[in-house]
């Protein structure tokens, strides 16, 4: 999923802003299909940011580095938004993922 939004903001030059959605285990636990009802969850949008990574926009290489650069962003835009609201999002939903 990442490397679409990297190749489509790299292509476009558009800006991407980072959104995290915080306590989204309560809302939707484990082996349920539905969220509970009423149940809130926390979205945190942070500071727009341009990729910049040198490379033909189009290439895998160049692609894959704007992936790699985008999901540090928005780990590191995770940790800031669940230090920032007291709702820290589970260690293992941030390895290798975003």
């Amino acid at each position: 999923m990442a490397d679409g939004l990297a190749y489509l903001a790299l292509r476009s030059g558009a800006p991407v802003v980072p959104l995290g959605v915080l306590q989204t285990a309560e809302a939707l636990p484990t082996r349920r299909r539905l969220p509970r009802v009423r149940s809130r969850v926390t979205l945190v949008f942070g500071a727009a940011v341009t990729l910049d990574v040198d490379g033909d926009p189009r290439a895998r290489r160049t692609v894959g580095a704007a992936a790699e650069q985008l999901r540090l962003i928005l780990v590191a835009h995770l940790h800031a938004a669940g230090e920032a609201t007291g709702h820290a999002p589970p260690p293992q939903s941030l390895e290798g993922k975003a």
